[in-house]
């Protein structure tokens, strides 16, 4: 076999696997034919708000693709039923009426890691650490129980009320929205069954409330900042939090999103060909490394700045040494079991190679347990699934790594790790590190076994994560 043609993608490969760079172009085309961004109901720019799940909607139904993440679905009613729950349960530490004002607001990920027995929302660590960040509010989901190191004076108040408040009204006053939401559904409908060939994915009830939703977070967030006295709001995944940028621009409140996973051309919550300007995004996108700035065309307004990564370089300080012949298998809830099963294929090719699946997250462990076990005597004794170990641990260890678009899969290149990426729906993520010779494209197992020994490392880890600047503040110049 000759090796050297798996270095670079094949000509076809961008149009295969479930489509998703044909998808994405005609959306693209769509949206400037149509001038989708600058559509608006009752005033309200829609188009950003249902952008990323129009995607994702229309990517499971034309490839087959499964849900993001299942176990994390959870319906409005249980979603604004958890939420109410914090005000019986920790109302001190509710936002509104704190009577005190802050320098800077930040609105961290929901899902935290745990390093070194602590719990740590990694993609906010700079800003923590900021000592020239002054007096910090952190709307946090899990409220006053969480504790954070800060170089500032922070207060930690639960946002999660104010989605519950949010969702209950936004809920109430969707009647407002409804007439003029099914003219644009229609519209949008007739578009899509043109040029996707399928129906348009989000109802217009479903836009309605996502309208009448954002309308009225919008309008709590925008008191609580208000009072807050605030200059600069710190937010991670815009895409998912439009109502805080939105507050804040209403108030003159520069906005900052800081890097929290993968970012590419074909992830439609940042990437904007011919970068039209787009309502309610950040002024300034902070990135761990210059990779990613090259990577996408953010939306017109966003300025693109490298500010790098704590976590990187904590876990590059740790000695771990690597196992030859050891393959870590990063999944993820869409393609888990596509990946799981060709993996196991090419665990029962490589016997000599000692495989390690570790399930996302969002993952179902057992589900992917269950799957083994059905193969009783012919299931690889090379191949073993983990739940628990430390994804970084796993990945400083890894002789190559194995993946499709896990953000992971570039902490893995960061840290050293060979890399083959396998190219099931959502692979084109990774393309453009395949063109770097950061990585090999494998189509099936058989490629997978026969390119352990070949995979490659990336030549310039920082260009994915650099070290980190000392004070994010004095970086970009942000005192008031």
């Amino acid at each position: 076999m000759n090796h050297s043609e798996h270095l670079a993608p094949r000509a076809t490969e961008g149009r295969t696997a479930g489509g998703l760079t044909e998808l994405c172009e005609r959306i693209w085309r769509l949206e400037k034919e149509f001038d989708l961004v600058n559509r608006r109901v009752a005033g309200i720019y829609y188009w950003p708000l249902i952008r990323y799940s129009t995607f994702n909607l229309l990517h499971q139904k034309i490839a087959s693709r499964g849900p993001n993440q299942p176990r994390f679905e959870q319906s409005i009613a249980r979603k604004i039923f958890r939420n109410l729950s914090t005000f019986f349960t920790d109302a001190t530490s509710l936002p509104w009426g704190i009577g005190e004002t802050f320098d800077t607001i930040l609105v961290p990920h929901p899902r935290k890691h745990i390093r070194d027995g602590q719990s740590i929302e990694i993609a906010s660590e700079g800003v923590i650490r900021d000592p020239n960040i002054g007096r910090l509010l952190i709307l946090d989901w899990q409220g006053s129980n969480v504790r954070y190191n800060s170089a500032a004076q922070a207060v930690v108040c639960r946002r999660s009320i104010i989605a519950a408040v949010a969702q209950f009204r936004g809920r109430i006053f969707v009647p407002r929205y409804f007439s003029q939401c099914s003219e644009e559904y229609a519209r949008l409908n007739l578009i899509f069954n043109r040029e996707v060939g399928t129906d348009f994915p989000i109802s217009a009830m479903s836009l309605a409330r996502y309208i009448s939703v954002f309308a009225e977070a919008r309008s709590l967030i925008r008191v609580i900042f208000k009072s807050s006295g605030a200059k600069r709001l710190f937010v991670v995944n815009g895409y998912g939090e439009w109502p805080y940028i939105a507050a804040a621009r209403d108030l003159g409140i520069q906005s900052l999103e800081l890097q929290h996973g993968l970012i590419s051309r074909y992830h439609l919550g940042y990437s904007y060909p011919g970068r039209p300007n787009v309502h309610y995004t950040a002024d300034k996108l902070l990135l761990f490394g210059k990779f990613w700035a090259d990577n996408v065309d953010l939306p017109g307004g966003m300025t693109a700045h490298v500010i790098g990564s704590h976590n990187l370089l904590h876990h590059r300080g740790k000695q771990i040494g690597r196992v030859p012949r050891r393959v870590v298998v990063l999944s993820q809830g869409a393609i888990g079991v596509l990946l799981f099963d060709e993996a196991v294929r090419a665990a029962s090719l490589a016997k000599d190679w000692h495989f390690i699946f570790r399930p996302h997250p969002g993952d179902q462990i057992e589900d992917f347990r269950t799957r083994l076990a059905k193969m009783g005597a012919s299931a690889p004794t090379n191949f073993i699934i983990t739940g628990h170990e430390n994804v970084y641990k796993l990945l400083a260890s890894a002789d190559v790594q194995l993946g499709v678009y896990s953000t992971s899969l570039f902490e893995g290149m960061a840290l050293g790790a060979r890399t083959i990426i396998l190219a099931l729906p959502g692979w084109e993520n990774a393309a453009r590190s395949i063109e770097l010779g950061d990585a090999v494209v494998a189509q099936n197992a058989t490629d997978i076994a026969a390119l352990l020994a070949f995979a490659p490392v990336t030549r310039d880890p920082e260009k994915y994560y650099c070290s980190p600047v000392s004070s994010i503040v004095e970086k970009l110049d942000l005192h008031d």
